[in-house]
């Protein structure tokens, strides 16, 4: 997870939300072992917050590198399968998070952290 840069996470949130800046929280690799038990941190995916000037919070997934990744075009499949699902469900006044994929198609997907699910 060394390889992740913030300023790559940072720009693409900045792309979904024009006008705006924002912080996105990765921890230093020696404070990994806290984000597990925090939750944000799971077998297949770890979650980093991202906070936008206006107060706004999303919640960022990477998916985690391991040697039986499906290939990457599948990846991307999935990820545009599961934003596509939480519109619909949000669109038919299910309680759930609003998601993005990034501009670039990466396979993160940002969910808005607010209250008002």
């Amino acid at each position: 997870m060394q390889a992740i840069d913030p300023t790559v996470i940072r720009k693409q949130a900045i792309a979904l939300r024009p006008g705006h800046t924002c912080v996105v929280d990765i921890p230093e690799p020696e404070d990994w072992k806290k984000i597990w038990k925090m939750g944000r941190y799971s077998l297949f995916n770890v979650h980093f917050p991202v906070t936008f000037d206006d107060g706004i919070k999303w919640l960022v997934r990477v998916r985690r590198p391991r040697q039986t990744m499906a290939p990457t075009e599948l990846l991307h499949m999935m990820s545009a399968s599961e934003v596509q699902t939480l519109k619909v469900l949000k669109e038919s006044g299910a309680k759930v998070p609003g998601a993005r994929l990034p501009p670039e198609g990466l396979g993160n997907v940002s969910k808005d952290k607010s209250d008002e699910l």
